[in-house]
């Protein structure tokens, strides 16, 4: 009886001090996982990602922009005839080469100008944008402590024109657009090729909500605003004088496309209004409801118009299509084929699109069906040959015979 005792008091010993084995083990590897490793930790901050490379106009100077693993950034210079000779900057969100040797960089609102050869810096406070342009003019846009200055510099640094209270600007054919607002106008300043001058050409109490050129004659724009009821769009002449877009058909809309169009006299205007959501109570059985995004977001109204703003026709094209694109100077047009028996399906959310694919010549009506979209389209620079993908082949249109041929 006491041989029993004494064994089964063994037992629980023996049981003990293995679990107690146990946990120590455990402790152990667990402590030594998470101590420090000198080593490792050098390796991964050691460890960066490369964003970008490239070299200086005539190779003098390579540069490469990596990320570390806080995801700090640095833009590293290295002369290759002295590789050994670099020059390191921290989180470059832009950079310019104005010259061979000399380099521009935007780390916040701090621009530096670096003399390569000598590494002498410069540095420029409270720039918010710059842009270099190839015609050769250099932007430098200040912040609201310098009143929102535009700076237009040469290659040597030397400043042809200061335009204040500016707002932003863009390049339309090749032809540089400043927007300003100033003394409660909202005007667009054309700035002469040479950068010492520049012509206003559209003022108004309204925020210009875009504009582009009119590639019907040069020097003629469309400028689109935001007025307190809609968007209005208007037609600028040479002589600055203007035409607004105003056809009773139209309805009032809150966002305006300008598109290129095919016809040298019209421009392909795409407007849309957004539509309140439909709080109506919808059966569960769908009943004769063909598409339920009505009641999920806020759907938008669309109209494809061909305006001609010399006569001021509209043309609004035909809603049983979107996505019109125009096909190089000939009148002819890509558009898609809305399919309207589709039940809750929101295009291309499955990554497969079978609409169909038209061309269409806007002076004669003529429609050609493509085939179904196959996710793949090109055209050349003229828009006279179509290379586009359908239903498991390629074809190239020749879009002035309307010519097809299979290549594969």
């Amino acid at each position: 009886m006491n041989n029993s005792i004494i064994n089964i008091l063994c037992k629980i010993i023996y049981s003990l001090l293995f679990a107690l084995g146990i946990f120590f083990l455990r402790s152990s590897v667990m402590l030594n996982a998470q101590s420090p490793r000198p080593a490792l930790v050098k390796l991964a901050k050691g460890a960066h990602k490369t964003l970008m490379a490239g070299i200086s106009p005539k190779g003098r100077y390579a540069f490469l922009a990596t990320a570390d693993e806080n995801t700090e950034t640095t833009f590293t210079i290295s002369d290759t005839q002295d590789p050994q000779r670099k020059l390191s900057k921290k989180n470059v969100s832009k950079h310019f080469f104005i010259s061979k040797d000399i380099l521009l960089l935007l780390s916040g609102n701090t621009l530096t100008k670096i003399e390569l050869p000598s590494q002498k810096e410069l540095e420029i406070q409270h720039v918010k944008n710059v842009e270099f342009l190839e015609s050769g003019q250099l932007l430098i846009h200040y912040d609201g402590t310098r009143n929102n200055l535009l700076e237009i510099l040469d290659r040597n640094f030397s400043v042809r024109q200061q335009i204040g209270s500016v707002i932003r600007w863009q390049n339309t054919e090749d032809e540089l657009i400043v927007f300003q607002n100033e003394g409660g106008k909202k005007n667009l300043l054309k700035v002469s090729g040479d950068g010492k001058f520049y012509t206003t050409i559209w003022s108004s109490v309204h925020e210009v909500y875009t504009m582009a050129a009119f590639k019907g004659q040069k020097g003629e724009y469309i400028v689109g605003v935001s007025t307190p009821k809609a968007l209005k769009t208007f037609y600028v002449r040479k002589d600055l004088t203007s035409i607004e877009l105003n056809d009773p058909a139209i309805m009032d809309y809150d966002h305006l496309t300008i598109n290129s169009s095919s016809d040298r006299d019209a421009v392909l205007l795409r407007l849309s209004k957004k539509l309140p959501l439909n709080d109506e109570l919808v059966s569960i059985w769908y009943g004769n409801k063909k598409d339920l995004g009505e009641y999920i977001y806020n759907e938008r109204v669309i109209t494809n118009v061909l305006w001609y703003p010399k006569e001021n026709l509209a043309v609004i094209l035909d809603p049983n299509f979107t996505d019109y694109t125009a096909v190089g100077l000939s009148n002819m047009f890509l558009r898609v084929k809305i399919d309207r028996n589709k039940v809750d399906i929101k295009d291309g959310f499955h990554g497969v699109n079978e609409d169909e694919i038209h061309l269409w010549n806007s002076k004669t009506g003529k429609d050609l069906l493509l085939g179904k979209d196959g996710g793949y389209m090109y055209f050349d620079k003229e828009g006279k040959n179509l290379l586009f993908y359908s239903q498991n082949h390629w074809e190239i249109l020749n879009t002035d015979t309307l010519g097809e041929r299979r290549i594969d």
